[in-house]
Protein backbone atom coordinates (compact mmCIF):
# COMPACT_ATOMS: atom_id res chain seq x y z
CA UNK A 1 0.00 0.00 0.00
CA UNK A 2 1.27 3.73 -0.68
CA UNK A 3 1.20 5.87 2.26
CA UNK A 4 -0.66 9.20 2.26
CA UNK A 5 2.83 10.79 2.79
CA UNK A 6 4.13 9.49 -0.51
CA UNK A 7 1.19 10.68 -2.78
CA UNK A 8 1.52 13.97 -1.80
CA UNK A 9 5.09 14.38 -2.50
CA UNK A 10 6.26 17.66 -4.31
CA UNK A 11 7.82 17.33 -7.81
CA UNK A 12 10.96 19.20 -8.47
CA UNK A 13 10.14 22.23 -10.79
CA UNK A 14 11.86 21.50 -14.44
CA UNK A 15 14.08 23.91 -15.88
CA UNK A 16 13.25 25.47 -19.03
CA UNK A 17 15.23 26.77 -21.67
CA UNK A 18 14.86 30.37 -21.38
CA UNK A 19 16.31 32.19 -24.92
CA UNK A 20 15.71 35.59 -24.92
CA UNK A 21 13.84 36.40 -28.39
CA UNK A 22 12.99 40.09 -29.91
CA UNK A 23 10.06 39.12 -31.15
CA UNK A 24 8.47 36.43 -29.88
CA UNK A 25 5.71 36.60 -31.97
CA UNK A 26 7.80 35.12 -34.93
CA UNK A 27 9.54 32.11 -33.26
CA UNK A 28 12.74 31.09 -32.59
CA UNK A 29 12.87 29.04 -36.29
CA UNK A 30 11.82 32.03 -38.08
CA UNK A 31 14.93 34.03 -36.16
CA UNK A 32 16.76 31.55 -37.47
CA UNK A 33 16.07 30.86 -40.71
CA UNK A 34 16.91 34.85 -40.97
CA UNK A 35 20.08 34.73 -39.62
CA UNK A 36 20.74 31.73 -42.02
CA UNK A 37 19.33 33.35 -45.18
CA UNK A 38 22.09 36.03 -44.09
CA UNK A 39 24.82 33.63 -44.86
CA UNK A 40 23.51 32.60 -48.36
CA UNK A 41 25.61 34.15 -51.42
CA UNK A 42 23.27 37.12 -52.92
CA UNK A 43 21.05 36.39 -56.20
CA UNK A 44 18.09 35.04 -56.94
CA UNK A 45 17.26 32.44 -55.00
CA UNK A 46 18.26 34.63 -51.77
CA UNK A 47 15.75 37.18 -52.65
CA UNK A 48 13.28 34.38 -52.99
CA UNK A 49 14.09 33.50 -49.87
CA UNK A 50 13.41 36.73 -48.14
CA UNK A 51 10.44 37.31 -49.91
CA UNK A 52 9.08 34.19 -48.55
CA UNK A 53 11.07 34.88 -44.93
CA UNK A 54 8.99 38.48 -44.92
CA UNK A 55 5.67 36.99 -45.83
CA UNK A 56 5.72 34.21 -42.86
CA UNK A 57 6.50 37.28 -40.55
CA UNK A 58 3.67 39.09 -41.89
CA UNK A 59 1.33 35.60 -41.32
CA UNK A 60 3.12 35.45 -38.17
CA UNK A 61 2.24 38.75 -36.81
CA UNK A 62 -1.12 38.57 -37.75
CA UNK A 63 -1.60 35.19 -35.83
CA UNK A 64 -0.88 36.69 -32.85
CA UNK A 65 -1.62 40.29 -33.16
CA UNK A 66 -5.05 40.62 -34.15
CA UNK A 67 -4.84 43.88 -36.42
CA UNK A 68 -3.62 44.55 -39.84
CA UNK A 69 0.01 44.98 -39.85
CA UNK A 70 1.80 47.79 -42.73
CA UNK A 71 4.54 46.15 -44.68
CA UNK A 72 7.21 48.90 -43.75
CA UNK A 73 6.78 47.01 -39.63
CA UNK A 74 7.58 43.78 -41.45
CA UNK A 75 10.46 45.14 -43.46
CA UNK A 76 12.17 47.15 -39.92
CA UNK A 77 11.88 43.91 -37.94
CA UNK A 78 13.62 41.77 -40.75
CA UNK A 79 16.30 44.68 -40.83
CA UNK A 80 16.50 44.42 -37.13
CA UNK A 81 16.71 40.65 -37.03
CA UNK A 82 19.18 39.96 -39.28
CA UNK A 83 21.08 42.54 -37.75
CA UNK A 84 20.75 45.11 -40.53
CA UNK A 85 21.81 42.43 -43.49
CA UNK A 86 18.61 42.48 -45.13
CA UNK A 87 17.15 45.83 -45.89
CA UNK A 88 13.39 45.48 -48.09
CA UNK A 89 11.83 48.75 -49.42
CA UNK A 90 8.01 48.99 -50.46
CA UNK A 91 9.13 50.22 -53.88
CA UNK A 92 10.47 47.06 -54.56
CA UNK A 93 9.25 44.39 -52.47
CA UNK A 94 5.20 44.02 -52.01
CA UNK A 95 4.08 41.56 -49.46
CA UNK A 96 1.22 39.57 -49.33
CA UNK A 97 -2.13 41.81 -48.38
CA UNK A 98 -2.79 41.55 -44.76
CA UNK A 99 -6.32 40.69 -45.80
CA UNK A 100 -5.81 37.79 -47.44
CA UNK A 101 -3.96 36.09 -44.92
CA UNK A 102 -6.84 37.11 -42.72
CA UNK A 103 -10.03 35.69 -44.94
CA UNK A 104 -7.46 32.37 -45.13
CA UNK A 105 -7.78 31.94 -41.55
CA UNK A 106 -11.67 32.96 -40.99
CA UNK A 107 -12.05 30.51 -44.16
CA UNK A 108 -10.34 27.76 -41.60
CA UNK A 109 -11.93 28.66 -39.20
CA UNK A 110 -15.29 28.16 -40.13
CA UNK A 111 -14.61 24.79 -42.09
CA UNK A 112 -13.40 23.55 -38.55
CA UNK A 113 -16.27 24.90 -36.75
CA UNK A 114 -18.39 23.09 -39.88
CA UNK A 115 -16.87 19.94 -39.00
CA UNK A 116 -17.80 20.00 -34.73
Amino acid sequence: MVKCEEMHITPDKLSYPQQTMAYKHYGRFLEKMIKKTTAVEDGEAKDELIGMLANQMKRSFLTWNKEVVDDQKIFKDLSELSGGRINLDGESHKLTASQEFLSKKNRNLSKRQNRG
